[in-house]
């Protein structure tokens, strides 16, 4: 295998380096002030020399401390593309836990596109991006509550515990109500239909 003297070793030329771009995504995931990840190593002694040898991995990577329900697993196989990414994203790096808030502005937007990139997507416009979140919104997995701050529909995540799950459903539904929808209808989302 071919090798330049600046790669890594074993890494050809031309080839992606997967263990610097999945290391790249792991500073990202635990950068999140709820997520960490250690190694669980022990000192082993053969014939003389020291070497540790992994036991395991513990990873909390992905427990940003939000609840997710089994709807989210349904709804999420439903959606594609950017809709999908950016729906992913909220939910693990900008969703509020206690009252299911988040905001989509520059800042965030940034963010997103600060995440996309680690896997490779290209650059999504502000125009794009909104017209992603406009798709969420009539699927009816979150709500606007000011210009830019929206709301994520409880049945999908949010909410520390039961107790705290049911408040933001009524907090759901009370803001469906004052905006003049039908809490019966436009509260579940709604998926594509799948041949």
């Amino acid at each position: 295998m071919k090798t330049s003297a600046s790669a890594e070793p074993g890494l050809p030329e031309s080839g992606i380096n997967v263990r610097l771009n999945h290391k790249s995504f792991i500073e990202l995931v635990t950068r999140t002030p709820y997520s960490r990840a250690k190694k669980i190593v022990r000192k082993v002694d053969r014939d003389g020399q020291d070497f540790y040898s992994m036991l395991g991995i513990e990873d909390f990577t992905a427990q940003s401390k939000v609840s997710i329900h089994p709807e989210f697993v349904v709804f999420a196989y439903h959606l594609y593309g950017l809709s999908r990414r950016l729906f992913m994203h909220i939910v693990f790096y900008e969703l509020n836990n206690e009252n299911g808030r988040f905001a989509i502005n520059a800042e965030m937007m940034q963010r997103f596109r600060r995440f996309c990139a680690l896997f490779g997507e290209k650059e999504e416009s502000d125009k794009a991006i909104l017209h992603a979140t406009r798709s969420l919104v009539r699927k009816n997995t979150m709500t606007a509550v000011e210009d830019d701050e929206y709301m994520l529909n409880p049945l999908v995540a949010g909410g520390a515990n039961e107790n705290k799950r049911r408040k933001l459903i009524d907090s759901y539904s009370a803001l469906l109500k004052k905006k003049g929808l039908d809490t019966a209808m436009d509260f579940y989302p709604r998926y594509l239909p799948t041949l």
